[in-house]
Formats: structure tokens, C-alpha cells, sequence
């Protein structure tokens, strides 16, 4: 879908699921700034809690004002989110009364559904940070809140999985993959959905005190993950295969970097399951070397993609077009997801890869240095999202409901 500022044409028959990679950035972003109280207050939980907050926000130093600060723009960015949701829920609800809706079902872009259990998987990830940050004496009963979000990534994993199996069985039985109109990477949207739900999942699989919790947690979480990595293999050599021989779509290019955001995830649920698995079953630290190799790889991965996938957007001058320029596609949101993606894993890089290894203190003089790159890429991709929010017409849509 491509409109200008001046379409008024738009309404909920040329919808598309994509819409929802817009609430998933905010999403994105309020995690992101989740990342500075992970790392940088003491807390004697896994995570940061409202108690760790609450004395931090009551000492007398500028880390005071400062976490108020970053704690009111999480907030910010996770009412952005949820509002984004409720609204692209809605506009969905209304678009599945079209016969557009069903045509999308038969065709190559009933994959753009995934984008739907992507964001909800988000969306569980956001309430759970906000509640231990926000909720006094979350920590102390943590082990009964678990169950219900292993239970809520299960029930969108189950959806996301329905979704794919009822697409991928329909282009196995009738053969319509159109490599023409997919010469893009646009069908990783699966992977990412299912690696969104794993690295949820993983979660309670380090956190919880229950060894069953950690089991189920730990056995859920490496299934999706799994089948993420096979469908990411799957679908890099088909989305590649048709951009070699018909040349990459131009509206589709930002989908290059998607492979950022998927290979941040897939870091993170390995950081946990490995964590969870030593902490509670192996009972033995881990040596942090194994997070340092594995964070680097998969940081050189990420730096590829973006070398690659930026190079190509400049080349084709996405960036004058679709962000500077006049210009709106929907599929600009999906450039959100690999600066955020870009920041987190960088934090995890860090503190997990070099300050737990030895090889960097923090709050040292290096540790800002290496901090600024990520922080630059933080407010671009802030800047980025803002540009295309100035063009994005959501309400003319709600308009034509």
C-alpha cells in the first residue's frame, strides 16, 4: 500500500495487517529504554523492580532524575503501543468483513497476518516489564504470575502456528508462491513472530523457582526458537533466490534488516535458556565467555545485514523517498524494529559479553565510548519513527470504517 499526504482515498478495503508493525516499534522502543534500568541500577531481582526503582527515584543523586526520565518515556512509548494495538485490532476486526480480507487469504500476502501474533507476543512482553517496574511486591509472588504468561505466549504461539500452517499448507497444495511479487524478505515475518514468542517464553524459564515451571518454560521456548531458525533458513533462501533473479522490490527493501531484529531475539532466548538451565538445573555459574562469543556472533551477523540492507536503501534512495520525502509506505515501520533490535543486543553486548567477562568495567570512561554508537542509533531510530508518523494517516482509515 503506498499513499502520499494528499490521498483521500484510503479506507479499510486497501488495509493491510503490515499496519501493525507500527504500534509493534513503539513496543520496541519503550524495551528499549527498559535496557538502561536493566543494566545500570542494581537490583536484586532478574529484573529491575518497583522496590529497585523506588530507591533509586528517593536518593538525592542525578540518577534520580534520570530514571524518572527514562521511566516516564517507557511509559510514553508502552501507551503508544497499546493504543496503536487497540487501534489496528479494530481496523482488522473491520477489514475481515471485506472481500479483500479474503482474497488476501489466498494469496502470497496472507503471510502479512503474522504481524498480528508478533505484536501481541510484544505486547505480553511490555505488560511484563511495566508490572515489575510498577507493581510493588510483583517479585515476592512471581511464581504465580508465570504460569499465566507462559500461558499467554502459548495461546499466541498456538494462533501464530495456525496462521502459518493454514498458509504454508495452501501454497504446498495449489504451488502459487509468486517469486515475482516476493522478491523481498518479507515472509520472515514468521520467524519473527515465532522467535518473539520464544524469547518470552524463556523468560520464565530463567526466572521462575518452580523446577516444573522452568522445564515447561524451557521445553516451549526451544521449540519455537527452533522453528523459527528453520522457517528463518526457509525463507532467507526463497526471499533471496527471487531477489537475485528479479531484482529487490523497492518499496519492500527496508525488509533486508528484519534479520536484525530476529537475531537480537534469538541472542536474548539463548541467554536465558542457558541462564535458567545452569541456574536452576545444572545448578553451576556459566562461564561468561559463552555469552561473549555467542553475543559477538550474533552481533557480526546483525552488522552485515545492516551494512547490507542500509547500502541498498541508500542505493535505491529509500530513505529520500519514504522517510525525507513526501512519500508513505506502510512498510517504513518495519525499519523500527532493527535500530531498537541494533540497541538491545548492543546492551547485552556490553554488559553481558565484555563487563561480566572481565574485559570492561562499567561506568568507565571505554564503557561510554562503547555506549554512544548505541544511544546514536537509539535516537535516529526515535527520529525515523517520528518522520513517519508525520505522514501516517491512521485516522483517515478510522474515518472510512
Amino acid at each position: 500500500m503506498q499513499i502520499t499526504q494528499s490521498d483521500n482515498n484510503l479506507n479499510i478495503h486497501n488495509y493491510s495487517p503490515t499496519w501493525f508493525l507500527k504500534a509493534l516499534g513503539n513496543g520496541g522502543l519503550s524495551i528499549s529504554f527498559f535496557m538502561y534500568l536493566m543494566f545500570m541500577i542494581k537490583h536484586g531481582t532478574p529484573i529491575p523492580s518497583f522496590s529497585d526503582i523506588s530507591r533509586e527515584l528517593m536518593s538525592s543523586s542525578i540518577s534520580s532524575v534520570l530514571v524518572a526520565i527514562d521511566l516516564a518515556v517507557i511509559l510514553f512509548y508502552a501507551f503508544s503501543f497499546f493504543r496503536e494495538l487497540i487501534i489496528q485490532l479494530i481496523l482488522f476486526k473491520a477489514f475481515r468483513q471485506t472481500p479483500e480480507y479474503e482474497a488476501l487469504r489466498c494469496s502470497n500476502d496472507e503471510i502479512s497476518l503474522m504481524a498480528i501474533p508478533l505484536s501481541l507476543a510484544m505486547g505480553i512482553n511490555v505488560l511484563f516489564v511495566l508490572g515489575s517496574l510498577f507493581i510493588p511486591g510483583l517479585w515476592s509472588i512471581i511464581d504465580s504470575v508465570l504460569p499465566f504468561a507462559i500461558l499467554g505466549f502459548l495461546v499466541v504461539g498456538v494462533y501464530a502456528s495456525k496462521i502459518f500452517i493454514n498458509y504454508f499448507l495452501n501454497t504446498l497444495a495449489v504451488g502459487n508462491f509468486d517469486y515475482l511479487n516476493n522478491r523481498n524478505l518479507n515472509q520472515m515475518i514468521a520467524p519473527f513472530a515465532f522467535i518473539m514468542v520464544a524469547v518470552g517464553l524463556a523468560a520464565p524459564a530463567a526466572m521462575s523457582n518452580i523446577t516444573a515451571i522452568n522445564i515447561l518454560a524451557f521445553i516451549a521456548a526451544v521449540f519455537f526458537m527452533t522453528f523459527a531458525v528453520l522457517l528463518m533458513s526457509l525463507k532467507l533462501v526463497l526471499g533471496f533466490k527471487s531477489i537475485f533473479r528479479y531484482g529487490i522490490d523497492s518499496k519492500s527493501a527496508p525488509t533486508l534488516l528484519i534479520v536484525i531484529p530476529i537475531m537480537t531475539l534469538a541472542g536474548i532466548t539463548f541467554v536465558r535458556l542457558i541462564s535458567g538451565l545452569y541456574h536452576h538445573l545444572i545448578h553451576k555459574p556459566i562461564h561468561p565467555i559463552l555469552f561473549f562469543v555467542v553475543l559477538t556472533v550474533v552481533l557480526s551477523i546483525q552488522v552485515v545485514f545492516g551494512i547490507l540492507g542500509y547500502s541498498l536503501l541508500k542505493k535505491n534512495e529509500y530513505y529520500h523517498k519514504f522517510i525525507y520525502g513526501k512519500d508513505f509506505h506502510v512498510g517504513s515501520y518495519s525499519l523500527i524494529c532493527p535500530g531498537v533490535a541494533i540497541f538491545v543486543i548492543g546492551m547485552f553486548f556490553v554488559h553481558f559479553g565484555l563487563i561480566k567477562s572481565g574485559f570492561l568495567d562499567i561506568f568507565s570512561v571505554e564503557y561510554f565510548i562503547l555506549l554512544l554508537p548505541l544511544i546514536v542509533v537509539q535516537m535516529k531510530t526515535i527520529g525515523t519513527l517520528r518522520r513517519i508518523n508525520k505522514k501516517c494517516p491512521p485516522t483517515a482509515i478510522m474515518s472510512n470504517i
